[in-house]
Order: structure tokens, then sequence, then C-alpha cells
């Protein structure tokens, strides 16, 4: 299985802050797995460029298109789990237009991926890096309470989450791209976890899901 870099479309200067992190993302995965070393697998498993035989892929059944969003990565898992091996192949790239400028429908994105994620854990218990709670123990200590806060009341919150995202510009226009990033990704965790806490079904069920994380196993 072959995956390459994503590269953002050249005007990707005049998007917003929200796609400029996603092509942030892309580009630190890419460097990342360019790392000597590095081992790529099957959770990096996007279909933006990925290449593979097609025997392998009706092999495993295809895409489970009631995964939505989440249908490439969970691909990705059970190409792992039949024994395909994953490369990345630094110099094969493609570019990624672009015209997503509703910071709306970013956020029903982010919020429908904590859903499908729910989802192929469940599939999945015995891969932890598809667990959408992983990131209530991933992530910086300093941005938790947040985390927490969507947890706990998910829709009040919600004036919360846009405060971030208003700081995360204003960073941006200042110059300070680290900074605006860094607010971008903690908005996005706090919609993903409020679409992951919907899916779970109440604090039972978050309980069970974070257990499941914990255990790296199924129940």
């Amino acid at each position: 299985m072959v995956l390459g870099r994503i590269r953002p479309d050249p005007s990707i200067g005049d998007m917003p802050l929200f796609e400029r992190w996603y092509a942030y993302l892309n580009n630190r995965m890419a460097e990342e797995l360019s790392t000597p070393g590095a081992r790529a697998r099957g959770v990096h498993l996007f279909t933006g460029n990925v290449s593979f035989p097609r025997a392998d892929y009706a092999g495993v059944g295809g895409f489970d298109q009631s995964l939505g969003q989440s249908e490439d990565v969970e691909l990705g898992v059970r190409l792992e789990k039949a024994g395909c091996a994953f490369v990345f192949a630094r110099d094969a790239y493609v570019l990624h237009g672009s015209d997503h400028v509703s910071f709306e429908r970013w956020l029903k994105r982010a919020h429908r991926y904590g859903m499908f994620d729910t989802q192929v854990a469940r599939k999945h218990p015995d891969v932890r890096d598809v667990n959408p709670w992983r990131l209530l123990f991933q992530t910086h200590p300093l941005t938790r309470p947040l985390l927490a806060a969507t947890l706990v009341a998910p829709d009040a919150s919600r004036v919360l989450t846009r405060a971030v995202m208003h700081a995360a510009n204003a960073a941006d226009k200042l110059g300070l791209e680290k900074a605006a990033f860094a607010g971008t990704s903690v908005v996005y965790g706090m919609e993903y976890l409020r679409g992951a806490r919907g899916e779970a079904g109440g604090w039972t069920g978050i309980a069970r899901e974070v257990a499941r994380y914990l255990q790296g196993r199924g129940e």
C-alpha cells in the first residue's frame, strides 16, 4: 500500500485559518513518515493519495460506506490486519484544491468525524489509534479542561469553542502561526469530541469507550 504527500493548492495562503491548519497537518504527517525509521500504517491511509492492488482492496471487502468520512482510515486498518505492508513515497504527491471557506461546515465535518471514528473504534477495539477518546490523553494538559467542558456541557460550551477560534484568528492576524494552529487544533478537538459524545450516548457510553481505549482491547 503506497501512501504519498497531499500538498495544498498554491492559493492556500488565501484560505481561512482552519483550511490552512488542515494543510499543515497533512504536511506534518508527511514529514513524520519521511523520517528514517518511521513506519507507515493503516491509520495513515487517506484517499487523497494512495495506491494499492485492486485484488487487495477487494479481498478485504472494499470501503465500509456506512462509516462516512472515516471509511478510508477504517479500510487501512483492515488492509493492515490482512497483512498488507504500507510504505510512504515522499516524492509521490498530489495537489489538494479546496473551496472550503465555511467555518460552520468545517465544524460539522469535525463533528461527523467524531461520530464515525467512534463507530470505527467499536469495529476495531484492538486498534487504539482509531479511538476518538485518545484526544483526552494525547493532547497538551492545558487544553484538556477545554475538551472536558465539551463533554460536561456540549451545548453551553459552543460559546467557548467559538471564543477559542476567535483567539486563534487573532493570533493568525498577528503572524503568530504556531499559536493560531494550536488554537485551531483545540477547536477541532472540542467539536470532534462533541460528535463522539453524541455517538457514545451519554456518560455510560463515554465511560465504556474510554475504558476500551485504556484497556487497548475489546470488552
